[in-house]
């Protein structure tokens, strides 16, 4: 399919992976014509944004002996 081509291009795995689910709930909700992208980038944007948060606190919690030179 020519759209999950493009979604792994733009590295939009969250999006690719949750696209049938946003589909869904744009027909549910009976969207506008800037209400789809809107909600289908929404998606991908918040995961972007926790995966962020959580790759920070990983990096964070880190041993301080990973911060010194031997």
């Amino acid at each position: 399919m020519e759209l999950d081509n493009l979604l792994d291009k733009l590295k939009m795995d969250t999006l690719g992976a949750q696209l049938d689910a946003v589909c869904e709930q744009a027909a549910k909700k009976d969207l506008a014509y800037r209400g789809f992208p809107t909600a289908a980038l929404k998606t991908e944007w918040q995961s972007r944004r926790v995966r962020g948060t959580e790759a920070r606190l990983r990096k964070a919690s880190a041993p301080s002996s990973a911060w010194t030179s031997s």
